[in-house]
């Protein structure tokens, strides 16, 4: 289960609107300073994605939860979105190489219109399929209510 702290801003009759801030990996090596992915990383940082999720646990807006995505679901998700449409761009590429020369489409331009168009349509019905059929299963759920901690105040002390 990949687990991620969310933060609830909204609460609503049995669903939370929760944000979660968007991490990234950048920052832990040595390169980071003089890499371009770490420049892209800091310009995006302090990002956050906001998510309405099913909850059925008393909640107070600025609550912390723990919220989870099986493994299993998001490799699947992966999959759907990544691997179908390249599937589909490999596929097209050898039948448009196959058939439009045979229909007397015999110009490059015509087999990378066709490979675009099928691999473009297919990237459109598989984020249709995973937004639409298989919501749930790709949505995260709230898995604990973290409890609400009094937050200490402190001050900070000259040692002059």
């Amino acid at each position: 289960m990949i687990e991620e702290t969310a933060t609830v801003v909204e609460v609503k009759k049995h669903t939370i609107v929760v944000e979660a801030a968007v991490k990234t990996t950048c920052g832990g090596c040595q390169a980071n300073t003089h890499c371009g992915t770490g420049v892209v990383a800091r310009a995006l940082a302090n990002k956050t994605q906001s998510l309405e999720l099913a909850c059925e646990r008393p909640v107070s807006v600025g609550q912390q939860v723990v919220i989870g995505l099986p493994e299993a679901h998001l490799l699947g998700a992966s999959l759907w979105i990544y691997v179908i449409p390249l599937l589909a761009l490999i596929g097209a590429a050898s039948v448009g190489h196959i058939l439009l020369p045979w229909l007397g489409l015999s110009h490059e331009a015509w087999n990378l219109l066709f490979t675009v168009f099928v691999t473009m349509a297919t990237f459109v019905a598989v984020s249709g399929y995973v937004k639409r059929d298989s919501h749930a299963q790709f949505t995260p759920s709230v898995i604990r209510v973290l409890p609400q901690s009094d937050a200490v105040h402190c001050q900070a002390i000259s040692l002059e």
